[in-house]
């Protein structure tokens, strides 16, 4: 595990279970970490057993950018 923190084996096994459900920052609000320490706990994770916590697709500015100004005009047709 990474230096510092030394997470129980409870909230590890928690952790695992609630990967696929939550955003690492959801993650880290829950278990009062930091982004990163969730982050490096999973790559951890993931280099003793390659099925477990996988990488998750982080979303492309432009698709965000994209989504945004959508949901702005959508917004201003509602508006007239």
């Amino acid at each position: 595990m990474a230096k510092g923190l030394q997470p129980s084996t409870e909230e590890i096994r928690r952790f695992i279970g609630e990967w696929n459900n939550k955003s690492p920052q959801e993650l880290a609000d829950g278990f009062g970490w930091s982004y990163q320490y969730v982050c490096k706990v999973a790559s951890e994770i993931r280099a003793i057993d390659n099925n477990l916590c996988p990488k998750k697709e982080k979303p492309k500015r432009e698709d965000v950018l994209k989504e945004a100004i959508q949901m702005y005009h959508q917004g201003e047709k509602s508006s007239l």
